[in-house]
């Protein structure tokens, strides 16, 4: 009995000793540390001793992407020429046909005499 009165004793004294001497203690990993600025050639130290994976594509692999294209321009289109020149002759046709009616008209009824209806 006086055994486990003992063992219960030491017990509680080191459930309560623990967490106050941890108290007084700085925390791991929040002790004073400097700031440490890394530059490229740290890295590239780094990188040769195989610390660092990089996954993906470097800059120096990436490829080389295609120039943009160039803006249309319908003046340089061979086919935009074509089409503007059947457009522009139907319109000469049927403002020739019709300049041949109206000419038509008026001459017949010069002749006759008679005046144009309205």
């Amino acid at each position: 009995m006086t055994r486990q009165l003992c063992a219960g004793f030491c017990l509680a004294l080191v459930t309560v000793a623990i967490p106050l001497r941890a108290a007084n203690r700085p925390h791991a990993g929040t002790g004073r540390q400097s700031k440490v600025v890394w530059t490229n050639d740290d890295l590239d130290k780094l990188h040769d001793l195989g610390m660092i994976s990089i996954i993906g594509r470097e800059d120096d692999e990436r490829p080389a992407s295609a120039p943009p294209p160039a803006p249309y321009l319908r003046t340089k289109d061979p086919e935009w020429y074509a089409e503007q020149a059947a457009r522009l002759r139907d319109e000469l046709e049927y403002g020739s046909r019709s300049f041949v009616n109206t000419s038509r008209r008026l001459t017949t009824l010069e002749i006759s005499g008679s005046q144009p209806a309205e």
